[in-house]
């Protein structure tokens, strides 16, 4: 079993970050996928056994997040391959989830944003978001975690337009913004 959850993040305008740092959100959000998923499926393959692959993604990539661009592009990314690398590997019996998550209370997330950026009315521990990834691998090729999780994909990509819903994304990630 491989659960990718390595990930970059740089938060702030695109113009702001340096280019370095860009280089490195991609590099890790989604080489690193590329470089383990191919790995692991070559080495399941090659011993004839059977497994999985959780890729963790998450809910800015469903619309594309202001001061998280370039990290929302490769969680968007990252879901999109599991997708796609889910029924390529369905034959040998490699399943493949994408994790679709909002901010999750782990130790970094809160050392980044502290306690008076977050926004714990949004927030899923860790312990929450693998009970519903160990639940869905085998099922399908993405969860969205939480019911905020599923409730804001519903909202804010099928019922509101797509700026309104961008709107929205926009603001609530002003507001963990250091001032």
């Amino acid at each position: 079993f491989l659960v990718y959850n390595a990930a970059s993040s740089n938060i702030g305008s695109v113009t702001e970050i340096p280019l370095s740092a860009h280089q490195t959100t991609l590099d890790v959000n989604t080489r690193g996928v590329i470089q383990m998923t191919h790995t692991f499926s070559n080495y399941l393959q090659r011993h004839k056994r059977t497994g999985g692959m959780i890729l963790m993604s998450s809910l800015s990539g469903e619309v594309g997040t202001a001061f998280v661009t370039n990290y929302a592009a490769t969680k968007a990314w990252n879901t999109a391959y599991a997708h796609g690398l889910r029924h390529e590997l369905q034959p040998y019996g490699i399943d493949v989830l994408a994790c679709v998550a909002g901010p999750i209370t782990t130790p970094n997330y809160v050392n980044v944003f502290g306690e008076s950026r977050r926004n714990e009315f949004l927030e899923q521990r860790p312990d929450e978001v693998v009970s519903e990834c160990l639940q869905s691998i085998g099922v399908r090729s993405s969860v969205r975690t939480g019911i905020i999780g599923k409730l804001s994909r519903f909202v804010t990509v099928r019922l509101l337009p797509l700026e309104t819903a961008l709107s929205i994304f926009h603001n609530e990630l002003e507001k963990m913004l250091p001032p």
